[in-house]
């Protein structure tokens, strides 16, 4: 029986990532059920083979287990490939993909036909490079006093992001809809992309304007933190919700922050570095938000 009539949501996990596996694995004809809507491949992390052969092991194994086009929401976790499965490439529906402590996974397909990808997580992929996802960018050209080349978004729909120890990735997409974006041990992808819409003409930044709608901020356990600069005026117009936990090094807010006009929610955890600032006399930046905030909230930052 091959259950091609099988719906909603479909979990299959301790995946085995031996060679033998692939046609067993293909047999389970997960292409034919076009009616699931979510799929989660979940592998065993324990590598008792040759790494080598471990790695061919697991990219056969995933070769083996193409869903239906329909699939609108993927999880892949404890893969050990190096690359994914071109058939990602086919599932153009695909509404959340999930990538979840594949450490040895450097190249992904192409995303720029994820036309509808409005949650996209990545986790603990510790050696994925954002420049590698090609497709994330594309290049035009603006005219003016000197030809300028800009990169400008292909994931227009996506409005929902989590990198999470993620540490060589250095620059994201330009996205004109993000409304969350979580940075976790690593602020260099955000940095990047404001000084990037810095470069911007402002003829390409009426069309896509760069996090203009950007709501809701996390930023945790960024070891190297030590102020919000002043590339924080950028989300003036639309940042609502500001989350900063375990930043040990962080020392002021004052220069990122005034500039945040629609600031009405800031949580502040673990940031003991923020002990003097937060009991200084002064309190420009108190004065700064009073009447501004709905909700304060701050734990653990020895005041």
């Amino acid at each position: 029986m091959r259950l091609n009539n099988l719906r909603g949501d479909l979990e299959v996990i301790n995946l085995s990532h031996e060679k033998d596996v692939a046609t067993e694995y293909g047999s389970a004809e997960l292409k034919d059920k076009k009616y699931l809507r979510s799929l989660t491949l979940e592998w065993d992390s324990h590598v008792e083979i040759d790494e080598a052969e471990a790695i061919v092991g697991y990219e056969m194994s995933m070769e083996g287990l193409q869903p239906h086009e329909n699939l609108l929401e993927l999880t892949l976790t404890n893969y050990g490939g190096v690359k994914v499965s071109t058939w990602l490439s086919s599932l153009t529906n695909l509404v959340n993909l999930t990538l979840k402590d594949c450490k040895k996974c450097e190249y992904l397909v192409s995303l720029n036909q994820f036309h509808c990808l409005k949650v996209l997580n990545l986790q603990n992929l510790e050696s994925i490079e954002l420049p590698n996802l090609k497709g994330w960018w594309r290049e035009i050209v603006i005219s003016g006093e000197e030809d300028e080349h800009i990169s400008l978004p292909c994931l227009p729909s996506l409005s929902k992001l989590k990198i999470q120890d993620c540490a060589r990735m250095t620059c994201l997409p330009l996205y004109p809809h993000l409304e969350q974006l979580t940075l976790e041990n690593n602020l260099k992808p955000l940095e990047e992309t404001l000084r990037m819409k810095m470069m911007m003409s402002s003829t390409a930044a009426s069309s896509f304007f760069p996090l203009s709608k950007l709501k809701t901020l996390r930023l945790t356990k960024i070891e190297n933190l030590e102020c919000l600069l002043d590339w924080f005026e950028s989300l003036t117009s639309s940042l609502n919700k500001l989350y900063i936990w375990d930043c040990p090094k962080l020392k002021d807010l004052c220069l990122g922050i005034l500039h945040l006009s629609s600031l009405r929610n800031l949580w502040i955890e673990k940031c003991e570095g923020l002990a003097d600032m937060l009991n200084g006399d002064d309190g420009i930046m108190w004065k700064a938000l009073n009447g501004r905030l709905h909700s304060l909230q701050l734990w653990f930052c020895q005041i």
